[in-house]
């Protein structure tokens, strides 16, 4: 799963061709035609007011499974255990004892391809294929009375309570659960307010409601098989799980991706008792998104983990680690090393190209704002630590130049403040500040494409 660093969501358009890596040239290019433009007094062009223009690779996080290089690798041949054997090293691959039986609690929010929209003003549920047994909890104890198919039940918060229209009293939460396995339940999910739908969506297992007293809403839980949870993860493209689509056709890339999401959610619920359906853990849409191909993928993987030390890993993934996996000093099985299957992908029909390329330009005094370091203006950038000694590495520490001193932030910092992809940083350029100097750069003769292709750019991208 999980993932996602998930792409899910986290997954934008998230995998062998040849090309020389052409973003340091476009940007000695663009120099080039700036000071042009400044010597002969024309007016000004873009990206010549003093801006930052960062280069990089990738999209999220960088540790784990890169869900793109999976799917170059699979496209390639590779399969699943090869792929899990070459993003989670060290590890084996194994079954979790009591997979057919386990039952997992996951959160539901509003939107499950993005953090928040944890809770609700209020909540329709309704069984749906098979009856349903309404359970309710008071302060005398619990009570239970029988649902048909389709029979609402309709929830709001007073007072810290769970309120049922027609039913009296008020309770401390609420769960309706199908009669058999082949059950499910309904929800209408109001989120902005309490007479508009924000979404509708059924799951296998039970939902339970719980008044969530910080925000005076509801809570909403749905308690699933594990295996029946795994045929509802939505992270990655669907044509990887389609064989109707032979250009993005992936079953083993699938494979890998259900196996890592099997060992997130147990690795993750070992320090925790519940699962978030978004981008915070794994994309998680219910019953509603199930798919053919996903479902084949969790039946032919069936309990199988990734364990160290007899244990399920927290199997982290993201979209697009830029042709080098990130390092991550929570565990040995997350090391930094060149990925050549990322740096292959994607390919087309995707019109992002290989390596996953971005661009990203800031103003100064954006920059400076986002950091907020109270250092004066910024005005300089340099990378002083990677991962490896490798210039094409994740980035660990950028020291950051102001107008009255310095400060050292990391690398995830810069991320998360200035809105860049990944860490893979490549160049740091200033533009029009008189010297156009390069901090970083870095061709990569893997990178070959004889193709048309364009950089990505973005003014203010979010990486997952």
């Amino acid at each position: 799963m999980t993932i996602n660093v998930r792409f899910p969501e986290r997954l934008p358009p998230r995998l062998s061709h040849s090309r020389t890596f052409e973003a340091c040239a476009v940007y000695a290019i663009f120099l080039l035609v700036v000071a042009v433009l400044v010597l002969s007094i024309a007016a000004p062009a873009l990206g010549a007011t003093g801006d930052f223009v960062i280069t990089g690779r990738g999209w999220g996080h960088g540790v784990g499974l890169s869900q793109w290089g999976a799917w170059a690798g699979a496209r390639e041949g590779a399969t699943y255990e090869q792929i899990l054997s070459f993003y989670y090293p060290g590890t084996t691959l194994g079954i979790y004892q009591g997979y057919e039986s386990k039952v997992i609690k996951v959160r539901i929010t509003k939107s499950t391809t993005s953090s928040g929209g944890y809770s609700y003003y209020r909540l329709v549920l309704k069984p749906k294929v098979t009856g349903a047994t309404l359970v309710m909890k008071d302060a005398s104890g619990e009570t239970a009375e029988a649902l048909s198919p389709d029979e609402t039940v309709d929830c709001s918060y007073v007072d810290g309570k769970i309120q049922i229209s027609g039913v009296s009293g008020m309770f401390e939460w609420v769960e309706v659960r199908p009669e058999s396995t082949d059950g499910r339940v309904a929800a209408a999910l109001y989120a902005s307010n309490p007479t508009s739908v924000s979404e509708q969506r059924e799951y296998w297992g039970s939902l339970r409601v719980e008044p969530n007293t910080s925000y005076a809403k509801l809570n909403l839980f749905n308690q699933v098989l594990l295996e029946r949870y795994l045929r509802s993860i939505r992270e990655t493209e669907t044509g990887w799980a389609d064989p109707a689509r032979p250009d993005q056709y992936a079953p083993e890339a699938m494979k890998a991706q259900i196996v890592a999401c099997r060992s997130y959610a147990l690795g993750r619920l070992a320090s925790r008792s519940y699962l978030y359906d978004n981008t915070n853990d794994q994309i998680y849409s219910g019953y509603t998104y199930e798919l053919p191909g996903i479902i084949v993928a969790v039946e032919a993987t069936a309990g199988q983990v990734m364990l160290y030390g007899g244990k399920p890993i927290t199997a982290y993934f993201h979209a697009h680690n830029g042709g080098y996996t990130k390092k991550s000093t929570e565990a040995s099985y997350f090391p930094a090393k060149p990925d050549p299957w990322s740096l292959k992908a994607p390919t087309r029909p995707w019109s992002t190209p290989p390596g996953w390329p971005w661009t990203k330009t800031i103003s100064p005094q954006a920059v400076t704002s986002a950091l907020d370091l109270g250092i004066g203006t910024v005005t300089d950038m340099q990378v002083i630590a990677r991962d490896t000694a490798e210039p094409d590495s994740h980035a660990k520490t950028v020291r950051v130049q102001g107008t009255s001193g310095s400060k050292d932030v990391s690398a995830n910092t810069l991320k998360s403040k200035l809105g860049l992809s990944s860490t893979l940083i490549l160049t740091i350029t200033r533009e029009g500040s008189g010297d156009g100097s390069v901090r970083y750069q870095q061709t990569d003769s893997r990178l070959a494409y004889s193709g048309t292709w364009k950089t990505v750019t973005t003014s203010y991208a979010s990486g997952g």
